[in-house]
């Protein structure tokens, strides 16, 4: 999967969210946040192999530190090795980095966005 340090030049603008179907397994969209309702409320990835809600506070936004003390991502990122990575369908989302679909094992339609 190459490099998967979160890429922080990753565009800011929210993506399509078009690769990712809300079914049983991914019960909200983790881009766009479809799913999931009130303030502060986040589209994450879960134990199961898919995407739910998690409440509020998640605060924490592009590269900023994550985790069990310093906080969960804000809607539309990810807690990669500590730090928030920006969910992506494709390369094309990522600027200068890729969109990495291998991060998570067993597979989901969506990726972060990692450095080359």
């Amino acid at each position: 999967a190459g490099n998967p340090t979160p890429i922080c030049t990753a565009p800011t603008a929210t993506a399509s969210g078009a690769c990712v179907t809300l079914d049983a397994k991914n019960l909200c969209n983790p881009i766009t946040t479809e799913g999931c309702t009130g303030a502060g409320v986040a589209c994450d990835a879960n134990d199961q192999g898919g995407f739910e809600c998690f409440p509020a506070p998640n605060t924490q936004t592009l590269c900023m530190a994550c985790g069990e003390s310093a906080g969960r991502c804000a809607a539309g990122f990810h807690c990669a090795l500590g730090q928030c990575a920006r969910y992506c369908c494709d390369d094309s989302e990522c600027g200068a980095g890729t969109c990495d679909k291998a991060y998570f094992e067993g597979g989901r339609p969506a990726g972060v966005c990692v450095g080359k």
